[in-house]
């Protein structure tokens, strides 16, 4: 696992800073090179868009001199990309050929992020106004399904990168009436699974049994983590509204930043 070029699609409004130092935190550490974009609906040549474009170069500029004086490799090319935000986002992400998007995580769901988690094809890490610092307790949600396993990858290396702490949670929700033994033995066997990629970790494994959502809250609660990795396959149109995607509830409810990594089959 390594993460080469991260890009960072910001907005620059105030609350936005909490992704900056998290991207600034991870590229250091592993050595990434940050590209910096906004997208706006402005059309490009008229007087609107250039109201917009202005100001956030100059932002971009501040950023990109910050970070370098942080020790962070940020790209002297910014992108301004005008029409659907979401769409942009993408785009960008595929002709930077990003190992990760990074979009800020505002109060509640916003029609971007909604739409980037939707149909990404590569990591997105949504980043709460509310972690101004690179993590500092990683929880990874995960059954023994294949993408499971890529996100304890993921959060697994994360975890030895900001040399912070790992819960690893299984929540058994066909069996909620399961009991101490049962959940023991559930505990062991995702523990023996993420051993796989953790023996440089400080690793608790940890089962429940009830609905995800309640779990996930009172783990991360418990577990002081400030970011939620989970494993998505990804679903859109008819499929997306039948069964949505545990992903968008964790990143409408839960109490952390989310790093959502997707299944390379998607592309």
């Amino acid at each position: 696992m390594h993460i080469e070029r991260i890009l960072v699609a910001t907005d620059l409004k105030p609350d936005s800073e909490a992704c900056w130092a998290s991207v600034c935190g991870l590229a250091r550490a592993c050595g990434a090179e940050v590209f910096l974009m906004r997208a706006v609906t402005e059309p490009e040549f008229t007087p609107a868009f250039d109201i917009v474009a202005r100001p956030a170069l100059r932002e971009f500029d501040e950023l990109r001199e910050r970070g370098r004086a942080e020790g962070v490799k940020v790209s002297d090319e910014f992108v301004i990309a005008s029409g659907d935000p979401p769409a942009s986002i993408l785009r960008v992400a595929r002709e930077r050929d990003a190992d990760l998007i990074v979009v800020g995580a505002h109060t509640g769901i916003g029609f971007t992020a909604d739409q980037v988690l939707g149909y990404a094809t590569r990591p997105v890490w949504f980043v709460r106004p509310s972690d101004c610092e690179p993590p500092t307790s990683i929880i990874c949600a995960a059954d023994m399904g294949p993408m499971a396993l890529r996100a304890l990858e993921m959060s697994a290396w994360l975890a030895a990168t900001f040399e912070v702490p790992l819960t690893v949670l299984r929540v058994e929700e066909e069996e909620k009436d399961a009991g101490p033994d049962r959940l023991a033995a559930l505990a062991e066997e995702i523990r023996e699974r993420a051993l796989a990629f953790c023996d440089k970790v400080d690793l608790r494994a940890t089962a429940r049994a009830g609905t995800l959502g309640g779990c996930l809250i009172e783990e991360i609660r418990k577990s002081g983590a400030d970011l939620l990795v989970m494993g998505s396959a990804g679903r859109t149109g008819i499929a997306r509204l039948r069964k949505p995607n545990r992903s968008e509830w964790a990143l409408r409810h839960a109490p952390a930043s989310l790093l959502v990594v997707k299944h390379p089959a998607s592309e």
